[in-house]
This record gives structure tokens, C-alpha cells and sequence, in this order.
């Protein structure tokens, strides 16, 4: 008998609210196309997502529902009709309904994927209530947990989470190889830092992203040497008033510019010789990833997520806490841009656990896509 692993036809639904270009959404996208397997995607917001197009040209089938009574029905006689072998919900604390239903349905792999530090959403009774129950349910019906970091265990399932078996730490995966050519063109066009410091800023309009601190940050650079502020996401109505406060303040030669939502982050981050983000809650930021495989040096509020990856990675992340002054955090962007190698910081990452070609086999026996052959 043979020691090499054969694959099986395990069938696997995906569970997310919206399928929109973000972190995890992007990389569970890249993710699954590695395995040249085909996936079905349940989003449960009952609305039309931007990536739907893109999975259903590359073979995937997206079915759209909703979390309400009917919805959860219809989502019940989805998995019966289908038999999927694997439910995997990225609803993190809100995922107990639906594997309940997947229990229900006699689904044999029910995962629950936490990818923050905490809960997001306008905090109430009722969802405060809601959550209790979803995450009664998770305990109940989960046969795996799965993080992004220790930290979006820690703090967004729960502290003792290493003394449960179903528990593991699945980091997001990049192709560090496609990110740097993608950013190479920006890369070579770029001004010397010294001559013109470029700071890139990049998220959802979601106060999470703490987008406000950030503009004020950059605004106190901008006063004594010149600077741009690169803005990629859309802007909220707070972020427009700290962005218009911002542009009085700095010097003639200092500018912001917004590109609104933008697909081709490798390129914005090329162009630029800092990230700088602000976050309140991350559980592991694909954006730092991203940079540091290209190469860009990192700011980041100190934060479970942004703590784990500066020990992996070693080289081009400084943490700054949300509570110190906005001159500390001015040091840290100048220091970050003048000193960093950027060499040594894209060999740091290749060695650190977040490549794709390390996360995918994780990803295939977490879904039960490679098993032993009799026998072993």
C-alpha cells in the first residue's frame, strides 16, 4: 500500500453576507481556485455582490439568501438538495444558525471562520442577545473553529480556546510572487522618499478603519515636509470632514489623493513608501500582509493581529498604540520610510507562515480534500 495522499470530491458551500472585494472574501477566492476544485457560495445579505460575476466565470455557483425565517428555510433545502459534505461559514460569532441547519441537514464538516478581534456593528440589546444565542450555537454545532490569527480566537471566540480541539490558526494566504509584479511599474516611478514621502491609507469607509486618525496623522507629516496621502476605499461623510480639515494644514507641496474603491491594491501600494493603518479591530489586516510582501514598510495600531504578524514576519512593522500622540506616530512614518530595507522585509515574509503555497494544503485538509489511503 502506498504512503501518498489521494484526493476525494468532498462538496463545499461557503457562507458569507456579501461576496464584495475584501480580505476575506479575496483570499478565500484565491484559496479555493488553487485547489481547481469547484465551490458553491451561500451569501446570506440577499443582495448581489460585486465578486458574483468573477466566481461564476471561473465555475462557481453563488446562491443568494437571506438570514431571515424564510431565508434560513430555503438555506436548509439548499444543503439537503446538494449534500454538501462541508459548510464553511465566514460569519465568525454569527454563524450558529446556519450550522445549525447544516447539523440538521446532516452535513459532516461544519466550520466556523473568525477573521476579527472582536464584533463589529452597531452594539444593542437585541444583537447583544442575538450574538448570546449564535454563539450557543456555535459551540453546539461547530466540529471546527478556525482563526486567522491567535488573537481573532482569543477575542472573537473566546480565551481558552487552545483546550478545545476543534480550534486552529488558518492565516490567510498571498501570492507574494503575482503582488510584487503587480506593484513593480508603481515601484519603479515612485519619488525618493526624501524628496517626496508618499503614505497610502487603505480600507472600507467602516469606523473600524479609524480612517479620521489616520488623515490627522498624516496632516501633522504633511505640515513639515512634503507628502502625499494616497486614500484607496471609499470615504465616509466623518473621513470627508477630517480629509477637507486636513488639506488647510499642510504644506503647498502636500496633497491627498482618493481613488475611491480599487481592485489593483499591489499597484496603489507600489506607489508608495508607507502603509499606514489606524484600525481599531483587525484580526489579521490582509493590507499589512500585502505590503510586506511587496516590500512597503507598515505603521499599525498595536493590535492582536498586527502583534502576531510583526513576531512572524520580524522586519518592516512598527506598532503604535492608539493612545500615543500623533508626533509618535509622524516618527515612526518618517523612521519607517527613511530606514527600512525593503529587501530584507519581502525575505522576512516569504519565510513567515503566510504564503499561498503554505495555506493551501491546510485549506484541503481542513476540508477533507486530502485523506490517508487505507491502510497507512
Amino acid at each position: 500500500m502506498t504512503s501518498e495522499n489521494y484526493r476525494v470530491s468532498s462538496r463545499v458551500a461557503h457562507v458569507f453576507s456579501r461576496m464584495d472585494p475584501g480580505g476575506a472574501e479575496l483570499r478565500t477566492i484565491e484559496v479555493v481556485n488553487r485547489t481547481r476544485k469547484t465551490f458553491d457560495f451561500v451569501t446570506v445579505s440577499g443582495k448581489a455582490g460585486q465578486l458574483d460575476d468573477q466566481l461564476a466565470r471561473e465555475g462557481h455557483r453563488v446562491h443568494r439568501e437571506s438570514m431571515s425565517l424564510v431565508g434560513l428555510v430555503r438555506i436548509g433545502l439548499l444543503f439537503r438538495r446538494n449534500r454538501f459534505d462541508v459548510v464553511h461559514s465566514h460569519l465568525g460569532a454569527a454563524s450558529g444558525p446556519v450550522l445549525l441547519i447544516a447539523t440538521l441537514c446532516g452535513v459532516g464538516v461544519r466550520i466556523a471562520h473568525f477573521r476579527s478581534d472582536g464584533v463589529g456593528g452597531r452594539a444593542s440589546a437585541r444583537r447583544s442577545l442575538l450574538l448570546k444565542v449564535s454563539r450557543g450555537l456555535v459551540n453546539l454545532c461547530a466540529t471546527r473553529i478556525v482563526g486567522v490569527s491567535p488573537g481573532s480566537l482569543t477575542w472573537g471566540w473566546r480565551e481558552g480556546w487552545k483546550r478545545d480541539r476543534r480550534c486552529a490558526v488558518i492565516p490567510n494566504g498571498l501570492d507574494a510572487r503575482a503582488l510584487r509584479q503587480g506593484a513593480a511599474p508603481a515601484i519603479a516611478q515612485r519619488p525618493r522618499a526624501l524628496e517626496h514621502l508618499v503614505v497610502i491609507n487603505i480600507g472600507r469607509a467602516e469606523p473600524s478603519k479609524n480612517r479620521g486618525r489616520a488623515v490627522r496623522i498624516w496632516a501633522q507629516l504633511a505640515a513639515e515636509r512634503p507628502s502625499t496621502l494616497l486614500v484607496v476605499g471609499e470615504v465616509n461623510a466623518a473621513d470627508r470632514l477630517e480629509i477637507d480639515a486636513a488639506a488647510e494644514r499642510v504644506l503647498p507641496a502636500s496633497r491627498i489623493v482618493e481613488t475611491g474603491d480599487s481592485r489593483d491594491v499591489p499597484l496603489n501600494l507600489g506607489s508608495a513608501h508607507v502603509l499606514l493603518v489606524t484600525s481599531t479591530r483587525e484580526g489579521l489586516p490582509g493590507v499589512v500582509l500585502e505590503s510586506l510582501a511587496i516590500g512597503v514598510p507598515v505603521v499599525a495600531s498595536e493590535l492582536p493581529g498586527t502583534e502576531w504578524i510583526a513576531s512572524e514576519v520580524t522586519s518592516g512593522v512598527t506598532l503604535c498604540d492608539l493612545g500615543d500622540v500623533d508626533s509618535r506616530w509622524v516618527r515612526a512614518l518618517l523612521d519607517a520610510a527613511d530606514q527600512s530595507d525593503r529587501a530584507d522585509i519581502q525575505s522576512r515574509f516569504d519565510e513567515a507562515p503566510f504564503t499561498i503555497g503554505k495555506v493551501v494544503p491546510m485549506f484541503e485538509h481542513l476540508w477533507r480534500f486530502k485523506v490517508r489511503a487505507a491502510g497507512e
